[in-house]
């Protein structure tokens, strides 16, 4: 019996040694559960990142890259010193639509390079081209508008046709002004800048509507590269 006893407060001694060995694996396992959310290969505040090294940038003005329609001419030079301040804003050619459905318009399609529009000859289109505007900025400035541009490119044949015989201005749902022009070329592309003769508020989104006309006796192209405007303050 004595025996017996002694073997037990053996076995009883043991097991207290070997949790008393466990203890600080698991008090270190519970710190990094506590330390980073349990995730070991967590970074902790002391770890050293390796800062990379400053990349030279190289800088391109994409005006003056050759592309599908050639050289970017501007015609006329803006002016725009009335004001202090300016935004000039411009939007890529493939946000025009043309006023859809239209018998005279024989394919109107979009590009990565722009929107070209078919006209059938003798032949009449709308294409609008809308542009977001100020309500007002702060210190309840109105920025207002007195140049439009387009950037665009008549047909490749050299006809000169169709060409914009009529800018139409909208400010939001409301009609600003018509404006008669002869915008055309030889099927380059160009940037015509064209002065609305004063300035104008447009602060409930901008629709710069482009009337063309083919007065071609064939089928002719027109592509809108791009167009823009300035508000100044």
């Amino acid at each position: 019996m004595v025996m017996m006893m002694k073997r037990t407060m053996v076995v009883v001694a043991g097991l207290f040694v070997v949790l008393l060995l466990a203890m600080p694996a698991m008090s270190e396992q519970k710190s990094v559960d506590v330390d980073t959310g349990g995730d070991p290969f967590s970074a902790g505040p002391d770890t050293k990142r390796p800062v990379p090294a400053a990349q030279p940038v190289d800088t391109v003005d994409a005006g003056v890259m050759p592309g599908p329609c050639g050289v970017d001419t501007q015609s006329p030079v803006l002016d725009g010193s009335a004001y202090t301040n300016y935004d000039t804003i411009f939007a890529h050619g493939t946000s025009s639509v043309t006023q859809l459905p239209d018998s005279d318009v024989e394919s109107d399609r979009y590009a990565y390079y722009g929107h070209p529009i078919s006209l059938k000859a003798g032949s009449q289109a709308w294409i609008c081209c809308p542009l977001e505007s100020y309500y007002t900025k702060t210190g309840g400035i109105q920025p207002m508008i007195r140049y439009i541009a387009v950037q665009y490119a008549s047909d490749g044949m050299h006809s000169g046709w169709p060409k914009i015989d009529k800018i139409r201005l909208y400010n939001g749902c409301g009609f600003v002004l018509e404006k008669d022009v002869d915008i055309g070329n030889s099927g380059f592309c160009q940037l015509a800048i064209i002065d609305l003769g004063g300035y104008y508020k447009f602060d409930r989104g901008l629709n710069i509507v482009l009337v063309l006309d083919n007065g071609d006796s064939a089928a002719r192209s027109f592509t809108v590269y791009g167009y823009g405007t300035r508000f100044e303050w």
